[in-house]
């Protein structure tokens, strides 16, 4: 794997050194796609251009200091779990916890997430060339109800953005998650990409991983279905904490072995 400037060039937001110099040179490009839906209006959308430009301007996005690359591994075991972690999602305090302003990568798009001044978090897709294709601002008002402004997309795809956000995290803070970092201008032998990775970013980036397995049970009786638990424990300071484990299915009668992972090609 390589992350670099050509391959990721909206990463330049996130870098103190390159962000005036990129919204300077590529501002068209960044803003070609962004309304494509037409959700916004002209004046709209020239207010939501002009207030994204001067916070790149500014070095707004260059305080976020997580750069994630998810792995597929890490974003299928989200994926196939998706609605038990959302259970245990269900109020406005177990969505806050995870929160995280960062940025993250996922195949060919690049995530960003920015807590702003009014308390509202802005949320950004970004194809890796430097395209802008979504935008908004949200702020939960309810356990289970958000409102937006200056979205350019609709309220479907608001949803699953935030869920798969919001999932993300609960794995990375929950789950047993493997991080592995990459330093800026670094090359590394990737234990989690099994790859060469290089690094000629000015950020560090941290690669996550997630290796779940599904169990396989057979038998004629009773049997009891696994599940997700988030467990109470403590860390190694002596605070109390959750740790997400998982429960395996067990039968009355008859037997149940582990299956090897399973690798399906993801779908956004």
């Amino acid at each position: 794997m390589r992350v670099n400037y050509r391959n990721w060039a909206a990463l330049q937001i996130c870098d103190i050194k390159k962000c005036q110099e990129y919204i300077a040179n590529d501002k068209e490009h960044f803003f070609c796609a962004f309304n494509a839906q037409g959700n916004l209006t002209e004046d709209e959308a020239n207010i939501l251009i002009e207030r994204t430009t001067f916070e790149i301007w500014g070095g707004f996005y260059t305080t976020i200091k997580n750069i994630y690359f998810i792995s597929h591994t890490f974003f299928e075991a989200l994926n196939k779990s998706a609605h038990a972690f959302l259970k245990m999602l269900a109020s406005k305090e177990d969505v806050e916890k995870v929160h995280e302003d960062c940025a993250f990568l996922y195949e060919d798009i690049l995530w960003v997430v920015k807590t702003m001044p009014n308390g509202f978090i802005r949320f950004m897709r970004i194809k890796n060339e430097g395209c802008l294709f979504t935008s908004f601002c949200y702020k939960f008002v309810a356990d289970d109800r958000f409102e937006t402004y200056e979205s350019t997309c609709d309220q479907n795809m608001e949803r699953r953005c935030v869920a798969i956000y919001y999932l993300l995290m609960f794995l990375k803070r929950y789950g047993k998650a493997e991080v592995e970092i990459v330093a800026h201008e670094q090359r590394i032998r990737s234990q989690i990409l099994k790859d060469k990775t290089l690094n000629e970013t000015g950020l560090d980036v941290k690669i996550l991983d997630s290796r779940w397995f599904t169990t396989i049970c057979r038998n004629e009786g009773f049997m009891v279905s696994g599940h997700f638990r988030l467990q109470p424990k403590k860390d190694e300071n002596g605070e109390w904490t959750r740790e997400l484990i998982y429960i395996e299915p067990y039968a009355k009668k008859g037997y149940h072995r582990l299956a090897k992972v399973i690798n399906v090609d993801d779908n956004k």
